[in-house]
């Protein structure tokens, strides 16, 4: 299982999606910046190979217990 560490440095309180933040894999040290919980979520999905969209929102639906 990757593990990550998430940080959010500031959001909207009018806007709930606008977020930004930064995520960081901690077995490679690799990190990446979002600026909406789209941009999150596309950072965790693709990191774990949801390459289309319709994967990623099947990932978000039916969790990790669904991928290999």
């Amino acid at each position: 299982m990757t593990t990550y560490i998430i940080r959010i440095y500031r959001h909207e309180t009018q806007y709930p999606g606008n977020v930004v933040g930064r995520i960081e894999n901690i077995e490679t040290g690799d990190t990446n910046t979002f600026h909406s919980i789209a941009g999150l979520v596309n950072e965790l999905t693709s990191s774990l190979g949801c390459k289309t969209e319709e994967e990623q929102v099947q990932f978000v639906v039916e969790g990790n217990a669904a991928r290999p």
